[in-house]
Order: C-alpha cells, then structure tokens, then sequence
C-alpha cells in the first residue's frame, strides 16, 4: 500500500513548484477535499474562519462542514482589502483565512504583489493560518501567474491546497496540501484519520502526465483554449446581452463575474437560464453575507467557442 502522504516521486515533483521539501507535500483525492481537511484538521468547531467575498462556495462549504464559522472581508481588483482583513483578524480572533491569490474564482482577480507580504505578516502577528486555494496556477493566460503565496513565506503560516483536476482533467480527482512547520506536522499526524492512501494507480497516472513532455504542450494548448473561449464570451455578452456588465477581464482561470443592472432578480435570471438550457452561477451563492449587487458568474472552461455563443443567444431571447 502507498504511503498516507503519497507516492514520493510524485511528491517531489509537486512539491518543486513550491520551493518545498517533499516531506512538506501531502497527496489528497482533489482540491475540495484538501479544502475540507485542512479546515477540519488546523480549527476547531465553532472557530472563525476569514474569506474574501466574494468567494468559492465550495470553500464556504468546507468551513460550515468543518463547524467554523464565517467572516468575510470584501475584495477587489487587486485581491482581499489588508486593511479591512486585519480588522477583521481583530475583531474575530480568527485563526484561519481563505483566500485565492491567483485568479479568484468567481472574480478573476490576482493579490497584487505588495499585499502579499502583507497578508503573511498579519496573519504572522495573530497567529493565524492562511489557507491558499491555489487551483488556477497553471490557468494564466497572459505570462505566467505570479509565485505561490507559499513561496514568499518562511515561517509555516501559509498552507497550501492545490489540484490537477483543473489543468488536466475533471476525472483526475488529484491534488496536494503544502505545508511547513506546526501546521504541516498536524496535517501530517492526521491524514490516515481521513483516509489511507490517494489510489496508488492516479498517483503513478499524475506523475507520468507531470514528468512527460506533454506536459507542457497540454498547458499551451489549454491556455490557448481558454484565452479564445474567454474573448467568444466577452463578445457575445457585448453584442447580445449589452446590459450585462463585465467588472473585469479575467486574466486567467475559468470564470468571468459580471453584474446585472440593479434592481434585477438573479434567482429569476438563472431560472430562466436554465429553462434556455444554459448553466449560469448565481452571484447570491459567493457571498457569505447578502449580496452587494445582482452578479452572476460565467464559466467557459467545458464549453466551446461556439456553444458558448449559443448560449448567451439563448439567454437574450425574449421569453416566448
């Protein structure tokens, strides 16, 4: 049987990207259930954990089966506000944080390069653990995304949790907790309680995709893709639904968050969506707390350039 913390050769080669040592790497069956263990393991029911808003619902999801309880902080542009993160941090006493610095889903945005180190020394100063959904790494379209949070934090305050399920394929259910120093020794004292062993045979699939030259060609080809699904979306949203505004072109990642005019009823909107046959998100779902405006979210990674057009002429069809 594997190891609980996964096939060695696979853990050195995820662990190279984060300038970690192997042993700093556990093997998971995916990003969702990394989220899960990770909160369950490092805070105890009824804690406080911190998010950006808005924010993953599979994460928000994660901290309510875990028992914690949820603070948001908003966001914008350049990822989560420092100041009103430490207030928060203040007021809540909370000892985890969420966050997304490389294209947050559902907004895009990237952590701009000086609240980075920000963000590591608050959570530093309170004793906190910053949980680093890094699924949309290998998603950037334009250049490469900048380093993981990780990287730039030498004390084990910044835990990482990231999946191959996004960059190679949904079926792959694969993906890594990174994690140094008090919180990685708890992680690793608690993975046979979650399970035994990542499927030795996903684990040898992963590590043979990771080290082969097609690696590299598969994301150039993915970037690719999702670059041209991304401008067929934004097209069509302008030419067919003008009324639904774009906050920002995402620069990688898998989701474009748009707002509606105010006043409309997004429940409504995605009924209506899917009556037409089309999946769209609801803006309501990404906020802890009740929505600043009506938003919906995007996604173009499983469609094609033309179902997507498809899709938003549906959408702006009157109804019959």
């Amino acid at each position: 049987m594997a190891s609980p913390a996964g096939v060695p050769e696979l853990r050195r080669v995820l662990a190279a990207e984060y300038r970690a040592d192997v042993n700093d790497v556990l093997v998971v069956s995916g990003g969702q259930q990394g989220l899960v263990f990770v909160m369950r393991t490092l805070a105890e029911p009824g804690a406080t954990l911190i998010t950006e808003s808005p924010s993953y619902p599979g994460a928000i999801l994660a901290a309510q089966s875990a028992g914690l309880d949820i603070a948001s902080v908003p966001s914008d542009e350049h990822g989560v506000i420092i100041e009103r993160l430490a207030d928060e941090l203040d007021r809540t006493k909370a000892r985890l944080v969420y966050l997304q610095p490389s294209y947050a889903n559902p907004t895009g945005a990237v952590l701009a390069q000086e609240r980075r180190a920000q963000v590591i020394e608050l959570a530093a100063r309170h004793g906190a653990f910053v949980v680093e959904d890094d699924w949309a790494r290998h998603l950037g379209f334009e250049g490469t995304a900048p380093g993981p949070l990780f990287t730039d934090d030498p004390h084990g305050h910044v835990v990482t949790v990231m999946t191959l399920s996004k960059p190679v394929s949904p079926g792959l259910r694969l993906g890594a907790i990174v994690a140094r120093g008090p919180a990685g020794e708890r992680l690793r004292a608690s993975r046979t309680a979650d399970d035994l062993c990542v499927a030795p045979l996903v684990q040898e699939i992963a590590l043979s995709f990771l080290t082969s030259s097609i690696w590299p060609r598969h994301l150039k080809r993915l970037r690719s893709e999702l670059t041209a699904r991304r401008d067929a979306l934004i097209a069509a949203l302008h030419s067919m639904l003008p009324e639904v505004r774009v906050a920002r072109v995402p620069r990688g990642g898998i989701h474009l968050w748009a707002r509606l005019p105010h006043g409309t009823d997004t429940r409504q909107f995605c009924a209506a969506a899917d009556r037409a046959g089309v999946l769209v998100g609801d803006g309501r779902h990404f906020f802890v707390d009740e929505a600043p405006a009506p938003f919906l979210r995007f996604s173009f990674g499983a469609a094609t350039e033309a179902q997507i057009v498809e899709g938003i002429r549906r959408i702006a069809l009157p109804p019959a």
